[in-house]
């Protein structure tokens, strides 16, 4: 053990390069890709209904028998301080068997009027409605 000892006390200081190394600093991840609503194809047809302060209707019909979907909603209201309130949602669904979808959706009640927009994501495109509460 004293061995070990005489020799760790008759090592040189360890001397480090402090000389700085180029990098490349990187994005902090991959953006999300935006939704582009497309045309709607013959016999396809979405709306966005406003029930209430924080409560809308996505109605569709017209897509393909048990469809899978990819639905966004996103709800915006400009509140009395100027500042801006956003709420959404994004989940992924089957249309029934006769290509029809409808369900309601609660949020938390915004101050002032909103504008809400949806867009169902589809085998054929991008179905997009917008509704506003006054």
């Amino acid at each position: 053990m004293f061995a070990a000892i005489a020799l760790f006390a008759s090592c040189a200081p360890v001397q480090v390069d402090q000389t700085p190394v180029p990098y490349t600093e990187l994005a902090s991840g991959p953006s999300p890709t935006p939704i582009l609503c497309t045309v709607n194809p013959a016999g396809l047809f979405l709306e966005l209904q406003v029930l209430g302060t924080g409560h809308v209707r996505v109605v569709g019909s017209g897509f393909s028998s048990n469809e899978k979907v990819f639905i966004s909603i996103q709800g915006d209201a400009r509140l009395s301080d100027g500042t801006t309130a956003a709420q959404g949602r994004e989940y992924q669904t089957t249309v029934d068997a006769d290509g029809n979808y409808v369900a309601q959706h609660e949020f938390d009640p915004m101050e002032g009027p909103a504008t809400w927009d949806v867009a169902v994501v589809h085998s054929r495109g991008v179905a997009c409605a917008s509704a506003s509460s006054k």
